[in-house]
């Protein structure tokens, strides 16, 4: 069964700080100037391009989002990331079965069999497929940004999962043509903006620095074990919850299409993995899924430690910290090592209790933020 921890504050930001008026009177292109040194060539897609060439481009250039160019309608209108491609695979019906890894080999093979066949079908969709199958209001929110754009709604819209974490922005001169100018787009990321405010001069004695993990932890943790069955309804939210924010953990014997299923279900881009004795020791992405090709499908349903060693080249430790570290160490552990989020662990038992994501990072310093906030001075 899932276990659900108690519920916490669905508010924790920092109350206004005075510290953050600088950001007030920036602009978008502060921010550019010092992501993009020099400003590189926008990797996109278009709308006819499939489903293969979109994992390919998300491959080769290891990056977690894609935006989608409309030739006919002559400008971008979306923007693809992995967390999209992971949902459009696991929701369908090729995974609607119990996906165990207690199965003998004859088993296994079968039904990698059924879903290899699936997946050809899905390489070969137009990335429209995937586009459609998103909420109408993340596409109805999408939005290019011009780089005179104020710099304050730019971080907020980044940590929003309607903007995928990440947004496209244009240094054209023109703000009318910059839709349809994609050698003058370029997208900016997570990375990019907390790097940013950790670099920052002016927000060097910023208070939201010295606050602890556990301030910044903004979900409520919930449990599953090798014994629950990632596609039964008892795993949704109950819909008096559907506000609240989950961070998610499986135990290591749970097979990694089980988890990309459950991240699939709940919206979520990450779990946590544990042991038996629930410590923490792994941590499965949705950018994982890149790497399952037709060939090797089958290693899907491996115990989810055991996929995640066969897909990487060298070992990886799980980003983790204490309730106690400074946000400002969590912010700059995740830049350093490029990852979304920390997990948080107690200090002696190494068990997981919540997860700082970097949106949780942008909500805690300008998440309360509006324009002319602090006022103007004379």
């Amino acid at each position: 069964m899932a276990t659900q921890q108690p519920v916490v504050s669905p508010s924790r930001r920092i109350a206004p700080d005075h510290t953050l008026e600088p950001l007030q009177k920036l602009k978008l292109d502060v921010l550019i100037s010092e992501a993009r040194k020099p400003i590189e060539s926008l990797v996109y897609a278009r709308t006819t391009d499939k489903v293969s060439l979109i994992l390919n481009l998300l491959r080769i250039h290891d990056i977690m989002s894609l935006p989608i160019f409309d030739p006919n309608k002559g400008k971008f209108i979306a923007i693809i990331n992995v967390v999209h491609i992971a949902r459009f695979y696991m929701l369908r019906k090729a995974y609607a079965l119990p996906i165990s890894t207690n199965e003998s080999i004859d088993g296994k093979y079968e039904l990698g069999d059924r879903i290899k066949d699936d997946l050809n079908d899905v390489y070969d969709f137009p990335i429209t497929e995937v586009i459609n199958s998103i909420e109408p209001n993340a596409l109805a929110s999408f939005k290019m940004y011009h780089k005179s754009a104020p710099l304050i709604p730019c971080l907020q819209a980044m940590g929003t999962k309607e903007n995928v974490y990440s947004i496209l922005v244009s240094v054209a001169k023109e703000r009318e043509k910059m839709e349809g100018e994609i050698r003058q787009a370029l997208i900016l990321t997570q990375w990019d903006a907390i790097n940013f405010l950790l670099n920052h001069e002016k927000l060097k004695q910023n208070n939201a620095f010295d606050l602890s993990a556990s301030k910044a932890m903004q979900r409520n943790w919930i449990s599953f074990t090798g014994k629950d069955d990632p596609n039964q309804p008892s795993h949704r939210l109950p819909e008096t919850s559907a506000n609240l924010t989950f961070a998610l953990s499986i135990t290591q014997e749970m097979s990694a299409f089980a988890g990309f299923k459950i991240m699939a279900i709940h919206r979520l881009s990450s779990i946590a993995v544990v042991d038996n004795d629930s410590k923490l020791v792994d941590n499965l992405s949705a950018s994982d899924i890149r790497f399952l090709t037709i060939d090797n499908v089958v290693d899907g349903l491996l115990p989810v430690r055991e996929f995640l060693q066969k897909i990487r080249s060298h070992p990886k430790e799980v980003a983790a910290c204490t309730e106690d570290t400074r946000l400002e160490e969590v912010m700059r552990s995740a830049v350093s090592i490029g990852v979304h989020r920390i997990w948080v662990k107690e200090k002696d038992t190494d068990k997981p209790i919540g997860v700082v994501s970097m949106s949780d990072m942008l909500d805690m310093l300008v998440g309360h933020m509006k324009l002319q906030e602090f006022g103007d001075e004379d």
